[in-house]
């Protein structure tokens, strides 16, 4: 099973949402055993687009549950939340997820 929570601010604002992950993760010990993803996507002019009229960057948290066991991550998805709604940040509306695996 595949816990994953993406979201996405202006192309600017990705050094300073990383780096503030970054601090929480070590001020708090939160044990994050996934690299976070990072793209980038060109502003464009489609209305319904994500990245309409700003260059945009996307930042992905995963958790995953080894043998099906419960891992915490409700702590770290708020945390994210915050730090990214602090710059300019939204949520991608598709990759809200718990994904379960099959063998």
């Amino acid at each position: 099973m595949i816990i994953m929570l993406e979201m996405y601010t202006y192309r600017e604002k990705t050094q300073v949402a990383l780096y503030e992950l970054k601090n929480w993760i070590e001020k708090t010990g939160f044990e994050a055993h996934f690299p976070v993803e990072v793209r980038f996507v060109r502003g464009d002019d489609l209305l319904m687009s994500p990245a309409h009229g700003r260059d945009t960057c996307y930042i992905n948290i995963i958790m995953y549950r080894p043998y099906n066991k419960l891992v915490e991550h409700a702590v770290y998805w708020e945390a994210f939340k915050e730090i990214m709604l602090k710059n300019g940040g939204r949520p991608h509306w598709a990759k809200v997820a718990i994904v379960h695996c099959i063998n």
